[in-house]
């Protein structure tokens, strides 16, 4: 929806001329919008994938009562997981298990590319995490302008002091539009769907067979 909102600006925004500084305020409001979305959804994503790692039925007291540091380790040590581990988290079999020759390179390329994605949304989790939690406890987020006019470029404003006796000093993010934030709240969609549908197909239907989505670096996804 925010993506909409900006490519039909206009419609959204009769009363706001596309060359106001208003406008351009707007446009930054709602890059950060989508930008902490994102941020909110890599969490929602680890804290599914790390609850229907576990196999139980009742996964949904997992996700009432995890800390976010769990979800932060979680990110830290992705990119260092073996891939006997990104699979768990998957939902597949263990690849050794994987009879078909085909069938084991699919999901272990699979596998190797989601952990280098989850690396990356990890990246971005934790750097920008004093962001999220600036959002989410108090909306503590502004939005500025440089006062320069060779720079365009839009600052996300976190209003918290960096020392608590420098109280006039505030933390500013860099940040530029939101189309790397849109692809990947898309591949995280997709991953948790698909994640979804194994575990209620694994474990609260105890299916004997099922298909699970394999997942490659040409945005496409593909049933196995």
């Amino acid at each position: 929806m925010l993506q909409r909102v900006l490519q039909n600006f206009d419609s959204w925004f009769p009363e706001i001329k596309f060359e106001d500084k208003e406008a351009s305020l707007v446009h930054q409001m709602i890059n950060i919008e989508i930008f902490v979305t994102m941020l909110h959804y890599a969490e929602v994503l680890a804290a599914n994938l790390l609850a229907f790692r576990k196999k139980r039925k009742r996964f949904h007291k997992i996700l009432l009562s995890y800390k976010g540091s769990e979800i932060i380790e979680f990110y830290k040590k992705i990119k260092h997981r073996r891939l006997s581990y990104i699979a768990n988290l998957l939902g597949y079999p263990q690849l050794f298990q994987v009879d078909s020759k085909e069938g084991r390179k699919s999901l272990k390329k699979s596998c190797m590319y989601v952990r280098e994605r989850l690396s990356e949304i990890g990246d971005l989790y934790i750097r920008f995490n004093s962001l999220y939690n600036a959002y989410k406890h108090g909306l503590r987020v502004g939005v500025l302008q440089s006062i320069d006019p060779k720079d365009s470029t839009s600052y996300a404003l976190v209003m918290w002091p960096v020392q608590k006796e420098k109280l006039d000093r505030a933390m500013l993010m860099r940040l530029g539009n939101a189309e790397r934030e849109i692809e990947i709240c898309g591949f995280m969609v997709a991953v948790l769907d698909a994640v979804t549908d194994t575990f209620r197909k694994r474990t609260l239907e105890s299916r004997e067979s099922f298909n699970v989505m394999v997942f490659d670096d040409k945005k496409k996804s593909h049933r196995e």
